[in-house]
């Protein structure tokens, strides 16, 4: 072997394989990892109980502070609205105290078309602190997903840490792909080279 197919040979793919094992290995982690935010995306979003989760049921009562603000959704928001016929700025919203009280009405404010929420219909100020129970008669289903007592979003985090880890590792696998596809080619032929020859006198 020359000098020249020695330098062609350590160029291919036997130089680059402990690279292209390295980023392998890291694909399938992203990968796996992905799998594993998943999973636990699933879990939790059955667990939570905000207008957003799929198949959620909204709380019997909601902690609330007097004075603060809050909104109100429902699944699907302002297209749910218009599919029933409803108004946003006509809810019919009532909430009673868990110390038994009758039920008043609550006040409410449409949030308009141009809101850019995708579940919230209106707001209100809250009339009293507590435990309360709302129900707007407008919406099939009353959320207060920003009361004091309702828990936080583990599941979006959840997919968006799944989405970031298979996005990376799709594009760790790409890069693995590609570089395993040009190693295995074989190296090119080089023309034989012509020693001249030399005369002696």
């Amino acid at each position: 072997m020359t000098a020249t197919q020695r330098r062609n040979s350590r160029g291919t793919g036997r130089g680059n394989a402990p690279g292209i094992g390295l980023k392998a290995v890291l694909a399938v982690g992203l990968i796996a990892l992905a799998a594993l935010f998943a999973v636990l995306y699933r879990i939790d979003n059955s667990r939570e109980d905000h207008s957003y989760n799929a198949g959620a049921t909204p709380p019997t009562t909601v902690r609330l502070t007097k004075g603060r603000t809050y909104e109100i959704s429902t699944p699907g928001g302002r297209s749910t609205l218009a599919a029933t016929g409803a108004s946003a700025g006509a809810l019919n919203c009532n909430y009673t105290t868990v110390r038994g009280a009758e039920t008043a009405e609550l006040t409410t404010t449409s949030l308009g078309s141009d809101t850019r929420t995708t579940h919230a219909v209106a707001t209100f100020v809250a009339p009293v602190s507590g435990l309360v129970h709302i129900e707007c008669r407008a919406l099939t289903a009353t959320f207060i997903d920003d009361a004091d007592n309702v828990s936080g979003d583990p599941a979006g985090l959840f997919l968006l840490l799944c989405t970031i880890s298979l996005t990376i590792g799709a594009m760790v696998g790409l890069s693995v792909l590609y570089r395993y596809r040009n190693a295995s080619r074989p190296p090119p032929r080089l023309p034989p080279q012509e020693i001249p020859e030399t005369t002696v006198t």
